[in-house]
């Protein structure tokens, strides 16, 4: 790999993880915001529906932008151990 190629690889890489830390941030905000609501009369993942949902935006991504298993490692670290930042 020649420099200008390894230069923009770099650049888009701290781009992902700028964008990944963006992402984790706001679902730390929705979390706040959500248990100030009252919890919902049943679980949601036994509505067929909400499960259907989850489904196909997980494909759409999936599709879309890739696996994004990091991202998805880091939020959840974050997001059940808020004193820890990846």
């Amino acid at each position: 790999m020649d420099a200008l190629t390894e230069q923009a690889t770099h650049r888009s890489l701290s781009r992902i993880e700028q964008l990944d830390h963006e992402i984790i941030e706001l679902l730390l905000r929705r979390r706040e915001m959500a248990r100030e609501l009252p919890a919902p009369s049943a679980p949601r993942a036994t509505d067929p529906g909400f499960a259907e949902a989850v489904r196909a935006i997980t494909g759409r991504y999936r599709e879309h932008l890739g696996g994004g298993g990091e991202l998805v490692a880091r939020a959840v670290l974050v997001l059940c151990h808020p004193g820890q930042r990846p």
